[in-house]
């Protein structure tokens, strides 16, 4: 279901089981809001994973922060208590150079390299990696791991 508004497409968020809805957020105006779900000029900020990624048997909700440029991809972490979604914290998807994606901030002026999860398709995601001048992109099949993510064998 889509929530009206002029400036922005807005979504609202269901969580059900079995036909019955659990609970309900329609996304709010501002792209920077933490409850912002939808589409707007900056891109997207619509929820692209909802699975147990921290192994603590609760399920967690991967939403982007809309981004316009050329950035590490910020991710709203929600986790759903049984009850309602709750905001966990926000964070970028870092490749820590052994070959796993973790959560963590980028330190763009001194990282010269850095490899970062965009976004996620249909459970694969799409990595960007940044040399000084060169960008390249590739689809990878990622598994949850303690500390992010890692490729599947």
């Amino acid at each position: 279901m889509h929530c009206a508004n002029e400036e922005a497409l807005l979504l609202e968020v269901r969580i059900s089981r079995d036909g019955t809805v659990l609970w309900t957020r329609c996304g709010e105006e501002e792209p920077e809001d933490d409850w912002a779900f939808g589409c707007w000029e900056d891109g997207p900020g619509v929820p692209c994973l909802f699975s147990d990624i921290d192994g603590d048997g609760q399920p967690e909700m991967l939403v982007p922060v809309p981004k316009s440029d050329l950035s590490p991809t910020v991710y709203r972490i929600f986790r759903w208590d049984g009850q309602q979604l709750n905001l966990l914290r926000r964070a970028t998807l870092m490749d820590d150079g052994a070959g796993e994606f973790v959560w963590s901030e980028p330190d763009l002026e001194k990282d010269t390299q850095i490899k970062w999860v965009d976004s996620f398709e249909n459970n694969v995601a799409q990595v960007v990696h940044c040399r000084r001048a060169t960008t390249s992109r590739r689809s990878l099949s990622l598994v949850p791991s303690r500390r992010g993510f890692v490729e599947a064998s």
